[in-house]
């Protein structure tokens, strides 16, 4: 009986040791599997990359394209920066966007501050179909990156997510933006890294981040200045000097190559001055619609955009959340900025996003159908419309009152019923 209970202990040792080896080796072979999966995707993604770079590559050096492309002002500026010339010269700046392939048409001068060079010298260091390559395929990404911070911001359905990607790219500002080479998606960038980083209190970071709505003040100016009033109610003194400290260091580089930079920035804004400019704003629709001379009229809007601002600021700073506030302060920015065109609109993705993630925390209902379908008309619009500018100015009004109407009669209501169903209210 003792010899038969040891032989069957044995024969369990044996099995429990055959069963062991037999589940490492399936380990072994699964790992193995794994890994040789893993670098044929990366393998895979590598080559989809470069085939993706070539194509790029091929389409933004073709005439057509480069006929209405803006980041050859950026390139050959940073270029001239790069080698002490004047960056803001339209006859320097000439010769090196011939050598992009932009003949037609007097050179494109970059009128963003000198810090804005810190940007453009990098790309202005390679030949220009590169890095035009480089900044589309950036701005892609940056708009998916913007959409998806922004969707898990707004607490939309994470399964959902792919729509805000599809929002993000399908908008008709940000095509625009993204055939312009313009820096509108790099704004964008900067604001969301700034509402998603002061809502941690990583403020040396969200400095930073602001630090690139500089890029062109003049457009999210309101913005700048509530974040000013708030800052200082707030005591979160560190956005404020970390953002200076990114523009000084910024300009500071600019000016290491080129001592003059300041100077030459001043004199093209005194010399080269954009009254006659026709933007797609309400300061150049009341030029056209008052008087062309009066050119105080392009900085109404602006004046009582301000304005319009303390008295929201009174009312609201108590109980000041960027989350909710950022969307609507930052389409009346637009909405009264001085200058500003379509392509400098995909900042406007904060609102409307807002927007799509909490009808999109419901089941779907005739107001849902009511805000995409008027959004959809509103991006339709400007798609069908590829008119100058001056004649587009009603488009940043448009998604303001979009928004408004939406906010007041739908997102309410549906805030408040979630609230009272035990659900967080945004």
């Amino acid at each position: 009986s003792h010899d038969l209970q040891c032989c069957r202990n044995a024969l369990l040792a044996h099995s429990l040791r055959v069963g062991s080896l037999g589940r490492m080796k399936k380990d072994v072979m699964s790992t193995r599997k794994s890994l040789f999966y893993n670098l044929f995707l990366i393998a895979i993604l590598f080559l989809l990359l470069i085939a993706l770079f070539l194509l790029a590559k091929h389409a933004v050096t073709q005439p057509r394209w480069l006929l209405s492309d803006d980041f050859v002002e950026y390139w050959a500026a940073g270029k001239l920066n790069l080698s002490g010339g004047n960056p803001y010269s339209p006859d320097e700046l000439a010769p090196l966007q011939h050598q992009a392939g932009r003949f037609a048409g007097v050179p494109v001068i970059m009128y963003n501050p000198p810090w804005m060079l810190a940007f453009a010298m990098p790309f202005g260091a390679i030949d220009y179909a590169a890095a035009r390559t480089i900044w589309l395929l950036l701005s892609i990404a940056m708009i998916i990156a913007c959409c998806d911070i922004l969707w898990k911001l707004y607490a939309a359905p994470p399964q959902k997510r792919w729509l805000g990607w599809l929002i993000g790219l399908s908008f008709i500002p940000v095509l625009d933006c993204l055939r312009g080479g313009q820096t509108g998606i790099l704004m964008l960038l900067g604001l969301v890294g700034f509402i998603y980083y002061q809502q941690r209190r990583l403020d040396w970071a969200a400095g930073f981040f602001l630090s690139l709505l500089a890029i062109k003040p003049h457009l999210l100016l309101l913005f700048l200045v509530a974040v000013l009033f708030w800052c200082i109610y707030k005591h979160r003194w560190v956005i404020i000097v970390s953002s200076l400290l990114t523009l000084s260091a910024a300009t500071l580089l600019a000016w290491s190559f080129n001592h003059f930079v300041i100077q030459q920035y001043l004199y093209v804004t005194a010399h080269y001055a954009p009254q006659q400019w026709a933007t797609a704003t309400l300061g150049s629709f009341l030029r056209i619609l008052i008087s062309v001379d009066l050119f105080w009229l392009q900085f109404v809007p602006t004046g009582l955009g301000l304005l319009w601002f303390i008295f929201y600021w009174i009312n609201h700073h108590s109980h000041w959340d960027w989350l909710l506030q950022a969307p609507l302060i930052t389409l009346v920015s637009v909405c009264v900025a001085a200058y500003g065109w379509t392509f400098d609109l995909p900042v406007t993705l904060v609102a409307i996003l807002f927007v799509f993630s909490h009808i999109l925390k419901h089941p779907f209902s005739r107001s849902a159908w009511i805000v995409i379908s008027i959004y959809l008309i509103i991006d339709s619009l400007d798609l069908a419309m590829r008119v100058p500018q001056i004649l587009l100015w009603w488009l940043a009004p448009s998604l303001l009152i979009w928004y408004l109407v939406m906010d007041r009669f739908i997102l309410r209501p549906l805030m408040t019923t979630s609230s009272s169903g035990g659900e967080p209210n945004p």
